[in-house]
């Protein structure tokens, strides 16, 4: 297919996404598919992102196992989307199943990915998880933003977590001297 043909159709899939237009989208993505184009990384990623943006789980996933059948490998901004609406939705199992999945792709986290994972736990209540992946974050020579600090902090003080709120403070302050 055309190198022209095969931008338009992502284009028509990226505006129609944006303007919440996820069923157009689909069709789009279909008929592009049956004409022959095989779409690229970018394509994938915003029909992910969209349905992700509408808590469309099912979708989101159905089209990651696509991505990957069709030999197109899936990087950050594929997944990033995907653990944001697994965190919104309190979808642990699925959150947990899809770092996994990553980690088998090789595709590591940046401090970025780290402060999603981090709020998105904080506001499921999932301080523990939130704590080890901020640890995660240090360990690995990231520095955590400091609204991601400060929220974590906030939230294991609402819970009386002592223990672990001095732990991510002497985390912290170790990440601002190696940063």
């Amino acid at each position: 297919m055309e190198a022209v043909v095969f931008l338009i159709y992502s284009s028509l899939i990226y505006i129609l996404s944006k303007a919440g237009r996820l069923k157009d989208a689909r069709d789009v993505f279909e008929n592009m598919t049956k004409q022959g184009a095989i779409p690229d990384v970018l394509t994938y990623n915003t029909m992910i992102s969209a349905a992700c943006m509408h808590s469309q789980e099912e979708d989101a996933l159905k089209l990651l196992l696509k991505m990957e059948e069709s030999s197109c490998k899936p990087d950050l901004n594929t997944y990033s989307p995907l653990l944001k609406m697994c965190c919104r939705n309190n979808r642990m199992k699925v959150l947990s199943a899809l770092l996994n999945h990553m980690f088998k792709n090789d595709t590591s986290l940046e401090a970025g990915t780290y402060s999603l994972l981090v709020h998105g736990l904080c506001k499921s209540g999932k301080l523990e998880h939130a704590c080890l992946f901020f640890e995660e974050m240090v360990s690995k020579g990231l520095v955590p933003k400091d609204c991601t600090h400060k929220l974590l902090l906030k939230e294991l003080e609402k819970k009386s977590m002592v223990e672990a709120k001095e732990r991510v403070e002497k985390l912290m302050s170790q990440a601002r001297q190696q940063g």
